[in-house]
C-alpha cells in the first residue's frame, strides 16, 4: 500500500536503491533525455539524501520515511513555526489548514508545502534580529553577537532548499518589515543592520554554493539555468485562476475538488474571513494585547503598530495573488515584465502564502480584542473554520492519503524492464503513467513532451536509444481524458494508430499495457561517421576528451555530438563542465555548514 497524488511521485524500490547525492546533470530530468537540474538540486538533495541514508543504508521502508520527513514534517513545522510567530493556537490553525495550503499539500507539492511550513519561523527569527539592531543597542565584536544572524541564515537557507520562490516571498516580507519597523516602531542602527543582514545573505549564498556556483558559471557562459520554465504572457494568463474575491477570502480557486484548471464558484461564507482579519484595524489603537509577543521592552502600543504592516501585506498579497485578473490586472503584467525574478511567479496563487501569514496574525488579534466575548468568539470561530473545511474533509480520502495498490500490470512491466540490463529508453504515448518504471539505466520519455509533431520518426527514436514504445494502462484516470473524464476511445485510438506502424513489433501485452519493440536502437553512445553521438539532450557544456584533446558538444538534432579527431578513437572521457564548479561549491557549502553550527553552539554555551 502507498500514497500518491498530483505531483507526489511513486518510486519503485529498484529506483530508490540508486539514490545517492545528486549531481548537477540528471539523466532522467526533466524529459528523460537528461538536463541541467540546478534549479531543483536543493530539494533533490534533501530527497535523495534522506532516501540514501534512511532507506538504502538503514533499511527503513520508504513508506515510513516519507511520512516522517515529508508529510509529518509539514504539519510539525507548520504548527510549531506559526505558533512561534503568532503565539496563538488559532493562528496555527489558520496557517496550517487554510484552503490554499491544504490543496498544495494534498496535491503532493511537498517542496512548496515544507517551505511554507517553515516561513513563520524564518520571519520570527528575523524579527528577533531586527530587535537587536535598534538604535539603543551597543554593538561589540563578540562571537555571541553573531548567533542571531547565523540562525537566521541557516533557517532561511533551509527554506531556500525546499522552495526558492516561497523563500523569496518570505524575504520580501522581512525587508518590508524592516522598513516599517524603522519608520513606525523604532529606529534601527543601520551600521549594525548592514553587518547582520550582509552576514545572512553571505551565509545563504555559501550554504547553497553547491548549485549557485555552477549556475553562475552557466549564466556567464551564455547558458540557461532554468530553460524548462515557461515565462510567456500566455502561461501567466493561463495560471491566473484566482479572482480578487477568491484571494481576499483565502479561498483557493480549485476548492474543494483540487482539479487543475477547474475554477469553482465563489463561496460567500468565505467573505467572513477578510472581515474578521481587517476588523483588527478597529482595535489596534486601544488594544492591550500585543500582536506579536516579543522579548522587546517596547511599549505595547508601539508593538501593536505592526498590525498595520500585516493588514497592508494581506491586502497587497491578495491583489497580487489574482495575477492578471481584474481589477487592474495590468499591474501584475507590468511587474512580470520589469521586475527581475518576478517571472518566477507565473503561478500567482503562490502569493496566497502571504495572505495566510497575514490572516494568521490578524484574525486571532481581532478575536482577542473582543474582551469578555473572546472565549465565545474563539469557540465559534473553530466551528466556523471546520464548516469551511468540511467539504474537503469528506473528500480527503481521494487525495494524497488515499491508499492504493500497484496494478499487477505495472509490476510485471517493471520486472520485464529490469531483467534487461543494457541502457535503453522507453517512450510512453501520450504521457508517462505514474507507475512507470524508470531509472538512470532506463529513462522514460513522454511523447507529448518530446515530439513537436504527431508523427513518430524511426531514425530519431533509434538515435535516442528508445527500445520500447508503451501505451499505458490509465489505472488512475489521469491520461486519456475527455472533459476531465476517462475516455477509453482515446486509449483504443492510440493502440490502433501504433498497430499501423510497420517498423514496430508488438510484443506480449501486460494487461491493458501495450508494449511495442523498436529493433536495433542505438546505444547510449555511438559513432556516426566521424562523430561520437551521446544520446542525452544537447548542452554545450558537455565535452569529450580524446586523449589530450578536448572537444565540446555540438547539436545532433536534440542530442550531443563530438567531432572525433583523427587517430583518437580509443581514449575517451565525457564530462559536464559545470560539475567541476558544483564539486567546489559542495566543499564550500559543507565547510560553511560546519562553521555555522560551531558558532551557534559556541555562542549558546557561553551564554
Amino acid at each position: 500500500m502507498f500514497w500518491i497524488k498530483g505531483d507526489w511521485p511513486f518510486y519503485w524500490q529498484e529506483h530508490l536503491s540508486s539514490f545517492t547525492l545528486p549531481e548537477i546533470w540528471s539523466s532522467v530530468w526533466p524529459t528523460g533525455l537528461g538536463g541541467n537540474q540546478a534549479i531543483i538540486l536543493p530539494l533533490k538533495l534533501y530527497l535523495e539524501g534522506v532516501v540514501a541514508l534512511f532507506v538504502n543504508n538503514l533499511g527503513i521502508p520508504w513508506e515510513i520515511v516519507q511520512i516522517i520527513f515529508f508529510f509529518g514534517l509539514f504539519f510539525v513545522l507548520s504548527i510549531y513555526a506559526s505558533f512561534r510567530l503568532t503565539k496563538s493556537y488559532f493562528g496555527s490553525l489558520i496557517y496550517t489548514t487554510n484552503t490554499w495550503i491544504l490543496l498544495v499539500f494534498f496535491g503532493g507539492q511537498m517542496g512548496i508545502a515544507l517551505a511554507y511550513a517553515i516561513a513563520p519561523l524564518v520571519l520570527k527569527i528575523f524579527i528577533n534580529l531586527i530587535e537587536n539592531t535598534v538604535v539603543n543597542k551597543n554593538f561589540q565584536f563578540q562571537i555571541s553577537n553573531f548567533k542571531f544572524p547565523m540562525m537566521a541564515g541557516l533557517i532561511f537557507a533551509i527554506e531556500v532548499m525546499f522552495d526558492m520562490r516561497i523563500a523569496l516571498l518570505t524575504g520580501l516580507v522581512v525587508l518590508g518589515y524592516v522598513v516599517f519597523h524603522h519608520v513606525f516602531i523604532q529606529r534601527i542602527n543601520f551600521k549594525l543592520f548592514i553587518i547582520h543582514y550582509s552576514l545572512v545573505i553571505i551565509l545563504v549564498v555559501l550554504l547553497h554554493a553547491f548549485w549557485i556556483l555552477p549556475s553562475v558559471f552557466i549564466a556567464l557562459r551564455g547558458g540557461n539555468v532554468a530553460n524548462i520554465v515557461d515565462t510567456t504572457y500566455a502561461s501567466l494568463e493561463f495560471f491566473s485562476f484566482a479572482k480578487f474575491e477568491n484571494s481576499l477570502s483565502l479561498l483557493h480557486p480549485n476548492w474543494p475538488e483540487n482539479i487543475f484548471g477547474k475554477v469553482a464558484f465563489m463561496k460567500p461564507e468565505f467573505l467572513i474571513i477578510p472581515i474578521l482579519a481587517f476588523s483588527s484595524l478597529l482595535f489596534f489603537r486601544n488594544s492591550k494585547q500585543s500582536i506579536i509577543e516579543q522579548s522587546s521592552n517596547l511599549p505595547v502600543g508601539r508593538q501593536d503598530r505592526a498590525i498595520l504592516f500585516f493588514a497592508l501585506m494581506g491586502l497587497a498579497s491578495a491583489f497580487l495573488a489574482k495575477g492578471t485578473q481584474e481589477p487592474f490586472g495590468f499591474v501584475f503584467n507590468f511587474l512580470y515584465s520589469n521586475i527581475p525574478g518576478f517571472n518566477l511567479f507565473r503561478d500567482p496563487v503562490k502569493f496566497y502564502m502571504l495572505v495566510a501569514l497575514a490572516y494568521s496574525i490578524l484574525i486571532p488579534y481581532s478575536i482577542r480584542s473582543l474582551g469578555g466575548f473572546k472565549k465565545i468568539a474563539f469557540v465559534a470561530f473553530v466551528f466556523f473554520w471546520a464548516y469551511l473545511n468540511w467539504p474537503f474533509i469528506v473528500r480527503s480520502n481521494s487525495g494524497i492519503f488515499k491508499q492504493r495498490q500497484v496494478p499487477q500490470e505495472y509490476v510485471r512491466l517493471k520486472e520485464f524492464l529490469v531483467s534487461r540490463p543494457e541502457f535503453f529508453r522507453t517512450l510512453w504515448i501520450p504521457s508517462v503513467q505514474r507507475f512507470a518504471f524508470m531509472s538512470d539505466n532506463h529513462p522514460t520519455l513522454a511523447f507529448q513532451e518530446i515530439f513537436k509533431s504527431k508523427k513518430l520518426d524511426e531514425t530519431v527514436l533509434r538515435d535516442m536509444a528508445v527500445k520500447y514504445i508503451i501505451v499505458p494502462y490509465d489505472s488512475e484516470g489521469e491520461i486519456f481524458l475527455n472533459d476531465r473524464k476517462y475516455d477509453d476511445k482515446l486509449y483504443q485510438k492510440t493502440i490502433a494508430e501504433l498497430n499501423k506502424i510497420t517498423w514496430l513489433k508488438k510484443i506480449e501485452r501486460h494487461g491493458k499495457i501495450a508494449v511495442y519493440e523498436l529493433s536495433n536502437p542505438k546505444p547510449h553512445r555511438f559513432v556516426l561517421g566521424n562523430k561520437l553521438i551521446f544520446s542525452e539532450s544537447f548542452d554545450k557544456f558537455w565535452y569529450a576528451e580524446f586523449g589530450e584533446e578536448k572537444v565540446y558538444s555540438k547539436p545532433h538534432g536534440m542530442l550531443n555530438s563530438f567531432e572525433i579527431p583523427q587517430n583518437q578513437r580509443k581514449s575517451l572521457t565525457l564530462s559536464y563542465e559545470p560539475q567541476k564548479w558544483a564539486n567546489v561549491g559542495s566543499i564550500v557549502s559543507g565547510l560553511t555548514l560546519l562553521i555555522v553550527i560551531g558558532i551557534i553552539y559556541t555562542s549558546s554555551r557561553r551564554k
